[in-house]
Parts: C-alpha cells; sequence; structure tokens
C-alpha cells in the first residue's frame, strides 16, 4: 500500500520534480503561475515516451502539466526518463497518436495493444439496435463486450 500524501506534499514533490529537470532554477510562485497559465492553453493534450536507457518503454498520454504527471509516475515506482513528443488540440488526435505509436513501437509497459482507448462516445440508434439480443454485448448497458465465461458485466457491474 503506498502512503497518501496531502495536495501540497504532491504539488511541492511535482516542483522540485520539475526544478531537477527544467534548464533554469524557477521559484515556486512561478511555477504555480505557470500551472495557472496551463489550464488555458489550446494544445494541452500531449503524448510522451517513457525511456529506460535509450530504449522506449511507455508511451504515454496526458492534459496535465507534463511534470505532475511525470512525477506521478515516478512516486509509484515508474524510473524511467520523459519527454514531451506531441501536443495536439483536441482529445482524438491525442489518443490516435498513442494508439499508432504502440501498435508501432510496442513499448513494454502498456497495456492498450489492439483497440483505440474508449472515448465514451454516444452510440447511435442503429448501434443500439444491433447490440441488443447479441450474447457478445452487456444486454443491460449495451456499452461493454462480455468475454465467454464471464459471470457479469465489469462496466455496469450487472450480472448475466
Amino acid at each position: 500500500m503506498t502512503k497518501r500524501t496531502s495536495w501540497a506534499d504532491f504539488q511541492k514533490g511535482v516542483y522540485k520534480y520539475y526544478a531537477a529537470h527544467v534548464d533554469k532554477p524557477v521559484s515556486f510562485e512561478e511555477y504555480l503561475e505557470c500551472l495557472k497559465n496551463y489550464h488555458s492553453r489550446k494544445d494541452k493534450y500531449i503524448v510522451y515516451f517513457g525511456y529506460k536507457g535509450d530504449k522506449v518503454v511507455y508511451v504515454g498520454t496526458t492534459i496535465q502539466p507534463p511534470h505532475s504527471r511525470w512525477y506521478y509516475h515516478s512516486i509509484h515506482g515508474k524510473d524511467f526518463r520523459f519527454e514531451e513528443k506531441f501536443r495536439y488540440d483536441n482529445e482524438r488526435d491525442m489518443l490516435n497518436k498513442e494508439f499508432e505509436l504502440i501498435k508501432q513501437l510496442h513499448p513494454k509497459y502498456n497495456k492498450i495493444t489492439n483497440r483505440i482507448q474508449n472515448l465514451n462516445v454516444e452510440l447511435t440508434a442503429e448501434e443500439l439496435e444491433a447490440r441488443k439480443g447479441n450474447p457478445e454485448w452487456c444486454q443491460c448497458c449495451l456499452k461493454r463486450r462480455v468475454n465467454k465465461g464471464y459471470k457479469y458485466c465489469y462496466f455496469c457491474s450487472t450480472h448475466l
């Protein structure tokens, strides 16, 4: 079990991580000002790589400030060197690029290997009608596939 930290301690940890990875010294107040400005950016959808040595072992995405996300990885045992690779103006392009890179590079620590992440898009009436009565889909929510041998849908937790 990991030790829980307060938000203030987490922010101080992120600042220390950020300060150690930037070229010029920056005060904590300047860092907080950068965070405030970050959320108003249009190109805040980021695809990044995690390296061990010079090999890509992780491809990730974030809409948080990158150093905040990378610090989170570091305190949870991923001692990678991170590098921002691509910036986008929307979530769909970011996730498509992540999926393309995962298929191309086969990083060791990525789990999504055969599908694009679900954006929870609203289903059309035709899609819903096609899924009704099909045992491949959960008949309660019609949003998740149910593999043979499963007792319930993990999305809606309804027993089949």
